[in-house]
């Protein structure tokens, strides 16, 4: 089967950016059950869902290169979009744990309810919920599939209605909640630690940026998929690097001589 360039670039920058989340998320995994440390399971899910959100690239660009076929728009839309509301919900619970843990059941229980109509929308009315690739103008779901087929094209949707309109609250709510909150801990700390954070809320900051990205800006072609997967990799460079920052040696020294004077 012989692919157009354009499937290329969409379906391996998909993989790349998978890889390096599932990467995240394994190490994380392992550091918690070899050092016990309480949100690392939360971490560890932030790098899963890089992996979930390109499922439907994955899958339609594996499924064009062995079988010469993409897989239906409505099975693309489920594959991407299934795991955003478990995302926010875990990305909010991770967040206001370090900046606001008083304010993170109140947080949970506010995505959790948005959960159940972005899932009655997603998986109850589907074919309400995504437009199927610009180029192929009015025609049918059927025969766009099959024109995409045959110049070995892959598929790609946009949201619309009840879905486009969570999934950009979802968004604002990871640029607005999440970034400024880490903004404002940055504020209170100094040292080692407001590097961390300072990671941490460029990494949500560039998460909401080629989530917003990815949903507007399919159109423009593969350049725009390019810089929309890069921003997204270099969120997940990020965020592993504000959970997994190390102490120097002088700043270990630091605290040991404070645990000292305060005992």
């Amino acid at each position: 089967m012989t692919v157009s360039p354009s499937t290329l670039v969409n379906g391996i920058s998909a993989c790349v950016v998978m890889f390096i989340g599932g990467s995240m998320g394994v190490q994380f995994l392992v550091r918690y059950f070899r050092e016990k440390k309480g949100l690392m399971p939360f971490a560890s899910f932030t790098g899963f869902t890089l992996v979930g959100l390109y499922l439907g690239p994955f899958a339609t660009f594996w499924s064009l290169m062995f079988t010469g076929s993409n897989i239906s728009f409505i099975l693309y839309g489920q594959l991407s979009y299934a795991i955003t509301p478990i995302a926010i919900m875990n990305a909010m619970w991770l967040g206001f744990t370090i900046f606001s843990p008083d304010k993170r059941k109140l947080a949970l229980y506010i995505y959790l309810a948005t959960a159940v109509p972005y899932y009655i929308l997603l998986f109850g009315f589907p074919v309400f919920m995504f437009v199927q690739n610009t180029s192929c103008g009015s025609v049918s779901s059927e025969d766009c599939l099959s024109a995409l087929n045959g110049t070995g094209q892959m598929a790609d949707i946009s949201l619309t209605s009840g879905l486009l309109a969570l999934n950009a609250f979802y968004i604002l709510s990871v640029i607005l909640i999440l970034t400024w909150g880490f903004y404002n801990l940055r504020q209170k700390i100094s040292g080692e630690e407001q590097k961390r954070v300072t990671f941490l809320m460029l990494g949500f900051l560039f998460f909401g940026i080629a989530a917003m990205m990815e949903n507007t800006l399919g159109a423009f072609g593969d350049i725009a998929k390019i810089v929309a997967r890069v921003v997204m990799a270099t969120c997940a460079v990020l965020n592993y690097m504000g959970f997994s920052y190390k102490l120097s040696r002088k700043e270990k020294i630091i605290r040991e001589i404070s645990k000292i004077q305060v005992e």
